[in-house]
C-alpha cells in the first residue's frame, strides 16, 4: 500500500523530499510524483477523517480504462532541441515534463523512450550510384564443391562475384583458389562477359588487391595495379570494417550464395567447367528476372542505361599465359625505342625508368 498520508504529513512538517523518501522507504522521484499529484488534486495536510489511504490512492492514482494511454508521450523533438543548449540536462527536461504532466513517465522510462526515439531517427546516408561508374568485386565466404573425375575426390572452389551497383547486374564464377592468379583472371573474364569496363573497381581489402590497407594511401598489389592500368580504371578499396561501403556486392554475394550453394546443393559436378556452366545459367536467370520495386530487370537496365556510358574494353586482351604462371595475366613492359633489343625500358635523364614504361600487352 502507498504511504500517501505519511508523505503529506512529513511535507507539511517541513521535511525535504530526500528526507521523506528515506523515511517512507521509496525513491525521491516517487515522493515528487506523489506531491505533484496531490497539488494537482487539491489535496493537502491536514486531511479529513474520511480520507484514508485507499481513498487517497483512488484520487491521486486513478485506474485507467483499457486502451487509454497511461503516460503522456513527451515531445522528444523538443527534448532533443533543448539538449543542444548549454547547461540543459535530461533530468531538468524530465522535471519540466512532469510539471506539465504529473502522471507522466518516470525518469528511467523517459530516458529509455528518448533513446529509442533517437535510434529510430538515425539517418543513414544512402549511396547514390552512377551508371557505368563502379564495379564491386569480392569472393563469397562459403566454398562450392565439385568431384574430380579422375580421383573421385571432392574439390573446393570459391565464388568470385562482380556486380554493377546501379543495375545490380551480376557476374559469378567459381575459381579453384583465391590466389592472385585466379583473382586477376576472374576480373578479365568478368569484364569480357559484361563487354565493358567501369570507371573504378571497388574490391575488399583482400591481400590479392591491397598490399597495405592505409586509409588515405592504400598500397595496391602490383599485378592488380597493372590490371587497372591496362583497363584505364581506378581502384577504390572499401574502407576497413565499413560494410555499408560495399552493400551492393554484399547483396550480390548473398544472391550468388542462394542461387549456387542453395539452388545447386543437390547437383553433382565432375569438373570446374561443368560447375561454372551451371553457375552462369543460374546467374543469367537472376539477371533476367524483373525487379520488384523498379521497372525492368538487371539485364535491361544494364544494357540501356549502364553499358552505353561505361568504358569500352581495350583492343588488346589481357590474356593468361602458359602453365608456368597458371592463369595469371601477362604483363610485358613496353620497349623504349632507344633500348635496342633490351626488354627493359630506357632510363630518362634522371636515371629513372621512362614514364609509361610499365604498360600491358
Amino acid at each position: 500500500m502507498r504511504k500517501i498520508r505519511e508523505v503529506l504529513r512529513l511535507r507539511a512538517d517541513g521535511f525535504s523530499e530526500r528526507e521523506i523518501a528515506r523515511s517512507v522507504g521509496c525513491a525521491r522521484s516517487s515522493v515528487q510524483i506523489c506531491l505533484w499529484r496531490a497539488d494537482k488534486a487539491g489535496v493537502s495536510w491536514p486531511l479529513s477523517p474520511d480520507q484514508d489511504e485507499a481513498t487517497l490512492e483512488a484520487v491521486l492514482y486513478p485506474r485507467r480504462s483499457p486502451g487509454v494511454e497511461v503516460h503522456p508521450t513527451p515531445d522528444f523533438e523538443w527534448v532533443e532541441r533543448e539538449l543542444k543548449r548549454k547547461h540543459v540536462t535530461r533530468r531538468q527536461l524530465w522535471r519540466e515534463y512532469l510539471a506539465q504532466y504529473p502522471d507522466g513517465l518516470k525518469y528511467t522510462a523517459f530516458c529509455v523512450k528518448f533513446q529509442a526515439w533517437r535510434a529510430s531517427r538515425a539517418v543513414t546516408l544512402a549511396l547514390v550510384h552512377t551508371p557505368g561508374d563502379q564495379l564491386f568485386v569480392d569472393y563469397a565466404g562459403d566454398p562450392v564443391s565439385f568431384t574430380d573425375r579422375t580421383t573421385g575426390l571432392e574439390q573446393k572452389a570459391w565464388l568470385f562475384v562482380a556486380v554493377w551497383p546501379y543495375s545490380a547486374k551480376l557476374y559469378v564464377e567459381a575459381t579453384r583458389t583465391q590466389t592472385s592468379a585466379d583473382w586477376l583472371s576472374a576480373h578479365v573474364r568478368a569484364l569480357e562477359a559484361f563487354g565493358c569496363a567501369p570507371r573504378a573497381l571497388v574490391p575488399d581489402n583482400c591481400s590479392t588487391a591491397v598490399k597495405k590497407a592505409l586509409r588515405y594511401d592504400p598500397q595496391f598489389n602490383r599485378s592488380y595495379a597493372e590490371l587497372a592500368e591496362h583497363y584505364s580504371l581506378a581502384v577504390l578499396p572499401a574502407r576497413v570494417r565499413k560494410p555499408r561501403d560495399k552493400a551492393a556486392v554484399e547483396n550480390g554475394v548473398l544472391q550468388a550464395e542462394r542461387a549456387v550453394l542453395g539452388g545447386l546443393r543437390n547437383a553433382k559436378f565432375f569438373s570446374l567447367a561443368e560447375l561454372n556452366t551451371a553457375i552462369h545459367q543460374r546467374v543469367a536467370a537472376i539477371n533476367a528476372e524483373p525487379f520488384q520495386k523498379r521497372d525492368g530487370s538487371r539485364d535491361s537496365v544494364f544494357e540501356t542505361e549502364e553499358k552505353p556510358v561505361a568504358r569500352p574494353l581495350p583492343a588488346r586482351r589481357c590474356a593468361p599465359r602458359g602453365p608456368d604462371r597458371g592463369n595469371l595475366p601477362t604483363w610485358r613492359p613496353h620497349r623504349h625505342p632507344s633500348a635496342g633489343n633490351s626488354p627493359l625500358p630506357a632510363p630518362d635523364h634522371r636515371g629513372a625508368p621512362a614514364a609509361g614504361a610499365s604498360g600491358l600487352s
